[in-house]
């Protein structure tokens, strides 16, 4: 095959290089030769770019996600099939737009975005029904049927288990032979999981006949049954053959992949099953830390803003396991530690400020052309959003161009934090140790952390006298009774939705609620500064907030931006150095997409979470009295990264903000009553005592603000 596009070379027939070695990347990719075949992928992108060949370069990103797929970097992989699929989709291609969409689907799979996985698949599926040769609507039901499995593995949908496995029972009937080994290897998953370990042992033997000479099994699944086997003998109680399995895969994988990979972190976690089964606590623990150690390097493979937080809540059973097996051994402490630490992951990994200190002078000026490139990107979707009046058609090109605008910004922040990525890589989360944090806190203060499990919760609590855990059931009344006497109580809420009515339950209690999304946050030290600075109504059509602009900068004697001085400009200028930064304006929270929550500034200009993770600031307190700007924004299960824990990253100590909609007049009340109440020196008092009074007079909003941060 090399030989084959080398003459093209030598020929000088232009047109046909990059082909050949597409061919060549694909048969190398076939053999299991994945390194190979990403050389041969990148001298066809080198003569594409040559030629200009629009369809060459679509089909390079296809087959560059596909060498990065297969070698674990889901990043790449991600990144490179959404542009093929979109290239080909421009192109009028529309066989290769299904073959990126369908491959795209799989490395999703691997980022824990099953969800849109599965809507990518269903999506093509009219398609495959009327165009695919039988062969391809063969592989495709394999993947859909394996697509479906894992969602369900991993809680995404709520589907019968039953109905996962008839289909693909039917599947692996009916499947063409070369697919036969995928087939069952996909259903051999399914009844392990089910727990028929007959049924898992019959399909893990007919996976393994399946193969032929002619299309051996992939190497990667021939790791997945092994894997599968080790797991059975562990479930029936044969520990040497459980171990022996394990051992045999690791060795296997660590051989044949350069880094991490899915099957190291497995086999380790296995390792430490065993262990726990031999009742040898020290060797299961050795075993999960290193399962991991593992986890954190793959995971530096998907991509932060988008994919890391489901990638690690989708494969938590280690950290559930490590955490549980702390807990017995009576080393809460540690364990603590460890539930903080992965509370801390994706804050951490965004914490631009940390990460740019380990960078040298180049890499600095690198750093700073990547951000002049998100700057531009997002200036010109600023300025395309002033429009006019226009007609439809018009107005159809118009929001083309502003999502094409909107998907440069958002690749220009992904550059720039990937940059960050590659040139000072991200410390493997390290929670604070709770028995350490114990001693450090204020005497009335104490720490709820919630650590998410498959089924529950873990909840530790932590004050003066050190560290408890125990299993928790989502009844907020051994909380409640926990805090009795205290001042203030710290909230590591880890995705428990009741958290949020913590602050009402304890108010009459008089404790103060405030939430952190780490326990390492309550370490940050005060830095002290003399101004204030008030901005409002930057839209012009709030009166109430610009009258709670004049009456809280009049109280603060501070530093008063309403309307046209609202800018986003004089914004972060405030938070690179304020003690008190208030704004009065609209938030806007987008669900479907939490990366564009932002806040409204002058001249249609605006305020959002990647701005604010980029920005290097040391607020004291920062107050969005504003609709919905203190809501939560979910990134999988147990992360949330809404406005109040970006501006955290961003070196605010503490923020106020609403988590719901909030009339304009109680709030302007609101915000009068709480800086009266000493809210500039003691948000979380004075949170707690303006709640008190509003509630006293029946205001239905009275409990809407939420403090983040210290107190």
């Amino acid at each position: 095959m090399k030989a084959w596009a080398q003459a093209a070379e030598q020929a000088k027939v232009p047109s046909e290089v990059g082909r050949r070695y597409r061919v060549a990347a694909y048969y190398a990719w076939a053999a299991f030769r994945y390194q190979e075949a990403e050389a041969y992928v990148a001298r066809a992108i080198t003569a594409d770019e040559r030629t200009g060949d629009p369809v060459g370069r679509a089909r390079n990103l296809y087959y560059r996600g596909l060498a990065d797929h297969s070698m674990g970097r889901s990043r790449r992989a991600v990144g490179s099939l959404r542009e093929a699929a979109r290239q080909a989709w421009a192109l009028g291609e529309e066989q290769n737009q299904h073959s990126a969409e369908e491959l795209l689907a799989l490395a999703l799979q691997e980022t824990g975005h099953h969800r849109e996985a599965l809507e990518l698949l269903d999506g093509r599926r009219a398609y495959v029904g009327a165009h695919a040769i039988p062969r391809d609507k063969a592989r495709f039901e394999v993947n859909r049927t394996y697509a479906r499995l894992r969602a369900l593995a991993s809680g995404a949908i709520d589907v019968s288990l039953d109905d996962v496995r008839r289909a693909l029972r039917e599947c692996a009937r009916d499947v063409h032979p070369h697919l036969r080994p995928a087939a069952f290897a996909n259903l051999a998953w399914a009844e392990s999981i089910a727990g028929d370990v007959a049924a898992t042992r019959k399909a893990i033997w007919a996976a393994r006949d399946g193969a032929s000479g002619e299309r051996p099994i992939r190497a990667d699944a021939d790791r997945f049954l092994r894997v599968l086997e080790a797991d059975l003998d562990l479930r029936t109680g044969a520990l040497d053959a459980a171990e022996s399995g394990y051992r045999a895969a690791l060795s296997d994988a660590l051989a044949a992949m350069d880094g991490p990979s899915e099957t190291a972190w497995t086999v380790r976690f296995g390792l430490g099953r065993v262990a726990m089964k031999r009742t040898q606590p020290d060797v299961a623990l050795r075993f999960f830390r290193a399962a991991l150690a593992d986890l954190e390097a793959l995971g530096q493979a998907t991509a932060v803003r988008r994919s890391r937080a489901p990638f690690f809540s989708d494969r938590r059973a280690v950290l559930e396991s490590a955490i549980d097996l702390l807990v017995q051994l009576g080393r809460t402490g540690e364990a603590f530690a460890l539930a903080d630490g992965a509370r801390s992951r994706v804050l951490r990994a965004l914490d631009t400020r940390a990460r740019l200190d380990t960078l040298d002078g180049a890499a600095r000026e690198a750093w700073s052309r990547k951000l002049a490139a998100f700057d531009a990107a997002r200036a010109k979707w600023t300025e395309a959003q002033k429009t006019g009046p226009m007609d439809q058609a018009a107005r159809a090109k118009h929001r083309k161009r502003l999502s094409e605008l909107q998907a440069a910004r958002t690749a220009a922040f992904d550059a720039a934090i990937d940059f960050l990525d590659e040139s000072a890589p991200s410390r493997a989360p390290v929670g604070v140790d709770g028995d350490s944090l114990a001693s450090a806190l204020p005497e009335g203060e104490a720490v709820l952390l919630l650590a998410p499990r498959r089924k529950g919760w873990t909840r530790f609590w932590v004050d003066r006298r050190g560290v408890r855990a125990a299993a928790f059931d989502e009844k907020a009344d051994g909380i409640v009774a926990d805090a009795k006497g205290l001042k203030h109580l710290h909230v590591v809420p880890g995705g428990w939705a009741g958290a949020a009515q913590l602050p009402s339950k304890l108010l009459d209690a008089g404790v103060s609620v405030g939430f952190v999304p780490h326990a390492g946050f309550l370490l940050r030290a005060r830095r002290p500064s003399a101004r204030n600075v008030v901005l409002a109504d930057a839209t012009f059509d709030l009166p109430s907030a610009r009258e709670e602009g004049r009456a809280v900068a009049k109280a603060l004697n501070a530093t008063h931006l309403e309307r046209r001085g609202a800018t986003r400009e004089a914004f972060l200028d405030a938070l690179r150095d304020v003690r008190v930064l208030h704004f009065a304006g609209h938030g806007v929270l987008r669900l479907a997409d939490p990366w564009e929550t932002h806040l409204k500034l002058a001249d249609g200009r605006s305020v959002g979470l990647a701005d604010l993770l980029v920005a290097h600031g040391q607020a004291d307190l920062v107050v969005l009295s504003g609709c919905r700007t203190g809501a939560p924004a979910v990134l999988a299960r147990e992360d949330v990264v809404g406005l109040p824990e970006a501006l955290l990253v961003a070196g605010a100590r503490s923020v106020v903000a609403a988590g719901r909609d909030v009339p304009d007049e109680d709030t302007r009340r609101y915000m009068e009553r709480f800086y009266a109440e000493g809210g500039a020196t003691h948000p979380g008092r004075a949170l707690r005592k303006t709640a008190a009074a509003f509630k006293a007079e029946g205001v239905p909003m009275w409990d809407a603000f939420r403090l983040v941060g210290l107190p």
